[in-house]
């Protein structure tokens, strides 16, 4: 399981309208064009039960009562999430919905 490695030619795409669920949904892991979004996805309360021991798009936080952050898998939906496409496929795949690619 290996794949390319970005090493050059980096752009910012200002053109986030193309990035549907169906676009992402469709690039390939052996493309020459990849990406990294900042997007806010709604976890549907449906695939919660199915979800519940792995969900997916883990976060960093602070979990209640406690100092030290950690990495938590939650259900909650998440707001300006950081995610290589690949990832995001992933989810999306599985019945998470893009709501905005920022």
């Amino acid at each position: 399981m290996s794949h390319k490695l970005p090493k050059n030619n980096f752009t910012w795409d200002e053109n986030v309208n193309k990035y549907t669920t169906d676009f992402i949904c469709n690039m390939t892991e052996n493309s020459d064009y990849g990406c990294i979004l900042e997007v806010d996805v709604e976890y549907p309360k449906q695939l919660m039960d199915a979800h519940s021991e792995l969900p997916y798009l883990p976060v960093n936080q602070k979990p209640p009562g406690h100092k030290v952050s950690k990495l938590l898998t939650t259900l909650n939906d998440k707001k300006n999430y950081i995610v290589h496409y690949l990832f995001l496929r992933q989810a999306l795949m599985a019945g998470l919905k893009l709501i905005k690619v920022r």
